[in-house]
């Protein structure tokens, strides 16, 4: 499982208090290690048919997404999480520590709108959401 730290600021849980600092652990697929190198460059081709590259901005965006699952409790706490973090905040994320031994936490803002998707009939969820290395 993967832990995430966050303040909590929108769609509070029950006993947190918004400013709060909230650590969990979550869930996630394998395929959110994988990192997308995404890059900002303006390329030109003059006359005599030499191009030339100018770099802008790079940056590393993951995909983010759980395993469908049928927790009301952890539901209520990625909502907490996604709600909380939706206007830009930045959250860390440590893919293989846990809240008492970290490995190898990283800051990341969220990128668009996350996406909650019902599963199926018995009540399992499954969100996804993109995060961009801070």
């Amino acid at each position: 499982m993967a832990t995430i730290t966050f303040i909590a600021e929108r769609s509070l849980v029950s006993g947190h208090v918004a400013g709060d600092q909230i650590i969990f652990e979550v869930p996630l697929s394998k395929s959110s290690a994988n990192r997308s190198p995404r890059r900002a460059v303006e390329e030109t081709k003059s006359l005599s048919g030499r191009r030339m590259t100018r770099l802008m901005h790079r940056e590393n965006l993951r995909n983010l997404q759980t395993p469908p699952f049928n927790d009301d409790a952890l539901k209520a706490q990625i909502v907490e999480f996604l709600d909380s973090v939706v206007a830009g905040e930045a959250w860390t994320l440590d893919l293989f520590g846990t809240p008492d031994a970290p490995d190898s936490p990283q800051t990341f803002i969220i990128q668009g709108d996350y996406r909650e998707t019902f599963v199926d009939q018995t009540g399992f969820w499954q969100y996804a959401w993109q995060a961009v290395e801070a």
